[in-house]
């Protein structure tokens, strides 16, 4: 009799913790007809999300938290439909791809009447410390592998501390944190003004140890203008220059939107150069040329309707092998002399309750503008999808 109410309590107890998780999901995915400029290339029926790139997937979301709001844990799930993805996953890919997995499994508490919380496991917390404007970068300060501690001193402050073990996620558990990731930022937010995000990574381990720093300006002054977004930030990757070629990469972005009513222009920029040691007389490599992108759009709300046009331009860096004409769609990082791509998507959603919950039709086009002196097989990328999502 004993040992059934211990069981009972038990069960109870349980019943009580899965009553209080509160699951939340949403299911993404798209169709499309894709065509290159390829000799003798026929269409291909796609089972892909165009306009993010993604995979047909479902998430399911659980989060729970105590009663005191002082310790909490969340676990996300995600589901893969086999099939043919996109063009360019593989065969193997998708047959060892798993069906279902634990995309994120974290637990958090505070303490000191909440001014400290610390995360552990595998954690994806937006948080406040990307940067926000054309890089929009994080350097893993929101995610991933490992602890986090945040101190929020005083009210607009946010103070972090991160450690990752790096080869956590190669499943080799030898020297966790001599190979690992530290950072360490601070977000500051003078209200109605300005906020500024700074941000440091050391990455230890593997073929170079190398320092990175982001530094992100979000100006707040001139939203009631209609600028909503305005933001400027600058990194620099590779301080040490530690890389075979000893070069540091260094990259300015910037990123407005302006609002007017159910308009909204907006515009994401980033530069990038590569600044090499002068330690030979020979000429520096042809992978020294500035990268230049750019991504522009135009949307206009009619109630559910929601039209939009992205269009964008990148001079370093030839065309991608992906089907997307927004931000994404941009091939970067090249830093290759005579390259250039352009990618357009017009596009109109019909919204179901919430911007997330909606059917989308669209088209893209990229095209490779680069100076070949030998063209590739493919110059030109063309796809009219339907992407939907919804959620739950």
């Amino acid at each position: 009799m004993k040992k059934a109410l211990v069981v009972l309590l038990i069960l109870a107890v349980a019943g009580g913790m899965f009553a209080q998780i509160n699951f939340t999901g949403n299911v993404r995915g798209g169709i499309g007809i894709a065509l290159t400029d390829a000799d003798n290339s026929d269409p291909e029926f796609l089972n892909y999300m165009f306009g993010d790139g993604l995979r047909t997937r479902f998430e399911l979301t659980g989060t729970w938290a105590h009663a005191d709001g002082n310790a909490g844990g969340r676990v996300l799930l995600r589901g893969y439909f086999h099939g043919a993805y996109d063009a360019f996953a593989s065969a193997a890919n998708m047959n060892t791809d798993s069906l279902i997995s634990i995309v994120n499994a974290e637990a958090w508490f505070k303490a000191m009447d909440g001014m400290i919380t610390i995360y552990g496991g595998n954690i994806d917390q937006e948080g406040p410390f990307g940067t926000g404007g054309g890089i929009a970068e994080n350097f893993g300060m929101n995610g991933g592998h490992g602890m986090f501690i945040n101190v929020a001193p005083m009210a607009g402050l946010d103070i972090r501390a991160v450690v990752s073990p790096n080869n956590f996620t190669a499943n080799t558990y030898g020297n966790l944190f001599e190979n690992a990731r530290y950072n360490f930022g601070f977000a500051y937010t003078m209200p109605d003004l300005l906020t500024v995000v700074g941000i440091l990574r050391q990455s230890n381990g593997g073929v170079y140890d190398m320092t990175d720093v982001a530094l992100g300006f979000k100006i707040l002054a001139l939203r009631s203008m209609g600028l909503s977004t305005l933001n400027i930030d600058v990194a620099i990757l590779d301080l040490q220059k530690s890389a075979a070629a000893k070069f540091m990469t260094v990259q300015i972005g910037q990123r407005l939107e302006y609002v007017s009513g159910d308009l909204t222009i907006g515009g994401r920029f980033m530069q990038q150069l590569r600044l090499y040691d002068d330690t030979t007389a020979a000429p520096k490599p042809a992978t020294y040329t500035p990268d230049l992108s750019f991504v522009v759009w135009l949307q206009y709300v009619m109630g559910n309707i929601v039209p939009r046009l992205d269009a964008g331009f990148n001079m370093g860096t030839a065309m991608s092998a992906d089907y997307r004409g927004n931000w994404n769609g941009v091939a970067k990082n090249g830093f290759t002399e005579d390259r250039m791509n352009l990618p357009i998507m017009p596009s109109v959603a019909f919204r179901f309750g919430s911007a997330n919950h909606y059917l989308k039709l669209g088209y893209t086009f990229k095209t490779d503008m680069s100076n070949y002196t030998t063209n590739p097989a493919v110059m030109m990328r063309n796809n009219i999808f339907v992407d939907y999502r919804v959620n739950f």
